[in-house]
């Protein structure tokens, strides 16, 4: 019979194997991902966990938007996921910190890597419900749809 408790179904391993700082360049366009897992409270007694991150977008060489600085405060987190047993996704929700919006996606280990992540981001995809969107904002801070694969540096 299956466990249908969130918090036993959680594969905390493979959480803690995303910790790291992970980045995507190219020419003047760089993304930085801080990932670390860890207790969603340390006084909740039911012991749930999450993967949580910050990041830094860089566009043109112009800084974008970056909450590297509040690394490790779950509170700030832009990020926010989990991996089931059984299920090597890391299924994230993304807030764009500077337009109070929502997105979600998925990040996965490349090719059996454990130094190169696959991060999406799909709008129209939400708990692999399909959404209509709005149209793109010309102020949304990273790209509305991205696909980009992120190598370990820390």
């Amino acid at each position: 019979m299956q466990n249908d408790d969130p918090v036993k179904n959680l594969d905390r391993e493979l959480m803690a194997k995303f910790n790291g700082t992970w980045e995507w360049k190219s020419n003047e366009d760089s993304f930085t991902l801080v990932l670390k897992s860890d207790l969603l409270s340390n006084t909740d007694p039911s012991g749930l966990q999450f993967v949580s991150g910050w990041y830094r977008y860089i566009k043109n060489g112009k800084v974008i938007v970056d909450n590297l600085a509040e690394v490790g405060n779950t509170k700030s987190a832009a990020f926010m996921g989990y991996i089931k047993k059984g299920d090597p996704t890391l299924r994230i929700s993304f807030s764009d910190k500077t337009r109070d919006r929502v997105r979600h996606g998925t990040i996965i280990f490349t090719a059996n890597s454990q130094t190169a992540i696959l991060l999406k981001i799909d709008p129209r995809e939400m708990g692999g419900v399909h959404i209509q969107v709005a149209p793109l904002s010309k102020t949304d801070t990273i790209p509305r749809s991205l696909k980009m694969v992120l190598h370990k540096i820390k």
